[in-house]
């Protein structure tokens, strides 16, 4: 399967939640974030493991203040929009200056933060074919 980043994306790929705006990586909401990374993996665009990592927004917990939010001092905020590209863009800083014997890591959030961020703006890619002379063209 074509990877829709890399042709026409389909309008369902590019809606965020219940809203009719077009996504923007830089404004969503941990809620708008989970149900576009479902969308994705769905499309087969990003990988299960890639899935896990964007659909698990922690604030959606429901026990979020008393847990996570007790000890940075922040109470949950699911429906505040914030910019995803930066974050994963940081999470790759992160991995390069802590991990930096785990070079995979920092792979994988640079491929998310860059896979979201195409979303905005999707190419549309066009495949010129010319067949050797005498070959036949086959239509599939």
């Amino acid at each position: 399967m074509a990877s829709p980043f890399l042709t026409q994306p389909s309008e369902n790929l590019l809606r965020c939640g219940a809203s009719s705006a077009m996504c923007d990586a830089h404004n969503l909401s941990p809620r708008e974030m989970t149900n576009l990374s479902q969308d994705l993996y769905a499309a087969g665009v990003i990988s299960f493991e890639e899935y896990s990592l964007l659909a698990f927004q922690p604030e959606l917990h429901p026990d979020y203040d008393r847990t996570i939010g007790a000890l940075t001092g922040e109470i949950a905020a699911p429906n505040q929009h914030r910019d995803f590209i930066h974050i994963w863009q940081e999470r790759a800083s992160f991995h390069r200056r802590n991990n930096a014997n785990r070079p995979d890591l920092v792979a994988q959030s640079e491929h998310i933060a860059q896979g979201i961020g195409r979303i905005e703006y999707p190419t549309n890619v066009v495949v010129l074919f010319r067949p050797r002379p005498g070959q036949p063209i086959k239509y599939q």
